[in-house]
C-alpha cells in the first residue's frame, strides 16, 4: 500500500503517543501501590495525608477546621485546644501567625528595610496624627524606626531599653530614651536592669502620659512578650493602644543551646495568649517572618521561631 510522507509521520506520532500513555499508566499504578502499602486511601484529600512517600507531615493540614468563611484562621476554645497534640498545636500556631485578619490598604515601612524597621498602617482610621505618641520597646542601638516615625508624623516617641548601657536622656526633640525594660512585674533583673509594667510606664508622673492614648506600641523584647501581654490585658493597660507591633519568639534557650521547636505545653500557652489579644479587639493586619530564626520543624516544613505580628485595635480606633 502506498504511503505518503505525511502518513508515515502520523503513524510515528501515534506510536509515540501510545508509549507515553503506557508510561503514564505505569506511573499511576506504582503510585496506587505505594498508597496501599502505606495504608492511605487514594480518596483522601492530599491536605489530609499525614504520611506520603517518606515525607511525614509536610502535607498535614492543621487549620482546615479552624478557618472562618473569610479565610481567617481562628484559635478554638480552651477545651478544644487542650485536646490537640504537639503536631496540631505547632501547625496551628504557625498558621495563625502568618494569617491576616483585617485589611489595611496602605502600609508604610519606617526605619531599616531589613531588621530594625517596622510597618505602619496608614489608612485614615489608624494613621498617626499629631499629637501622637509612640512607645518603642527594645531598641538594641537601632533608632531608625523611632527617628522615622518622629520625623514623618511628628510623634512624641518614648524609647525603652535597659540593655544598651545608656542613661535616660533626650535623644532628639520629642524623643525620650529610658533605660527601662518592659516586663510583667516592677523590679530589677539579676543583671540590675530596671523593669516596669506597661501600666507603670504609662502612669509615670514625669511622662504625663497617663490619660493619653498610644498611637503605636512596638515591642521586641526577646520572649518576655508572653508575660507582658496577659499582664497588660489583666490590668487594662492595653486600652487606648491603636496599633500594636510585636516580634513573638518561640525558641527556648536551654543548657547553652537554642531549642527552636518548642514543647506542646508552650505552644498551648502561646495560642491562649494570642487568643487574649483577639478577644481584646486586636486584629492582625500584617505579618513578617524573621528568617534569622529559621529552623526545620520535626514535622517537616521549614519555619521561623521569630514572627513579627502587626495589630490594629478595631474597637477603639
Amino acid at each position: 500500500m502506498f504511503r505518503t510522507a505525511v502518513d508515515v509521520v502520523m503513524i510515528k506520532m501515534r506510536r509515540r503517543e501510545t508509549k507515553i500513555c503506557l508510561v503514564c499508566s505505569l506511573v499511576v499504578l506504582i503510585g496506587l501501590l505505594l498508597l496501599l502499602r502505606n495504608n492511605i486511601s487514594p480518596s483522601l484529600p492530599m491536605g489530609m495525608i499525614k504520611k506520603t512517600l517518606g515525607y511525614p507531615s509536610i502535607l498535614y493540614d492543621c487549620d482546615t477546621n479552624h478557618t472562618d468563611t473569610d479565610g481567617a484562621v481562628r484559635i478554638p476554645p480552651t477545651r478544644a485546644l487542650e485536646k490537640m497534640n504537639h503536631q496540631e498545636l505547632s501547625c496551628l500556631y504557625h498558621s495563625y501567625t502568618t494569617n491576616i485578619q483585617t485589611l489595611c490598604r496602605r502600609i508604610e515601612r519606617l526605619g531599616n528595610v531589613e531588621d530594625g524597621g517596622w510597618d505602619v498602617c496608614i489608612d485614615s482610621r489608624f494613621r498617626p496624627r499629631k499629637p501622637c505618641i509612640v512607645f518603642s520597646v527594645g531598641i538594641n542601638n537601632d533608632f531608625t524606626f523611632d527617628d522615622a516615625v518622629n520625623a514623618k508624623y511628628t510623634c512624641e516617641v518614648h524609647s525603652y531599653d535597659p540593655s544598651m548601657g545608656l542613661k535616660d536622656h533626650l535623644h532628639k526633640p520629642d524623643m525620650h530614651f529610658h533605660a527601662t525594660g518592659l516586663a510583667s512585674y516592677n523590679g530589677k533583673t539579676a543583671s540590675g536592669w530596671r523593669m516596669r509594667t506597661l501600666g507603670f510606664l504609662r502612669n509615670e508622673s514625669d511622662s504625663g502620659l497617663k490619660r493619653r492614648p498610644i498611637d503605636i506600641l512596638k515591642m521586641d523584647i526577646e520572649g518576655m512578650e508572653w508575660g507582658v501581654i496577659p499582664e497588660m490585658i489583666r490590668s487594662r493597660s492595653h486600652i487606648g493602644i491603636k496599633q500594636l507591633y510585636i516580634e513573638f519568639h518561640t525558641h527556648l534557650f536551654k543548657n547553652g543551646k537554642y531549642i527552636y521547636e518548642t514543647t506542646r505545653d508552650q505552644y498551648l500557652t502561646y495560642l491562649k495568649i494570642l487568643r487574649q489579644l483577639h478577644h481584646a479587639g486586636f486584629r492582625i493586619f500584617w505579618t513578617h517572618k524573621n528568617f534569622a530564626c529559621k529552623f526545620e520543624s520535626i514535622y517537616g516544613p521549614h519555619r521561623v521561631s521569630c514572627n513579627e505580628l502587626y495589630f490594629v485595635q478595631i474597637n477603639q480606633a
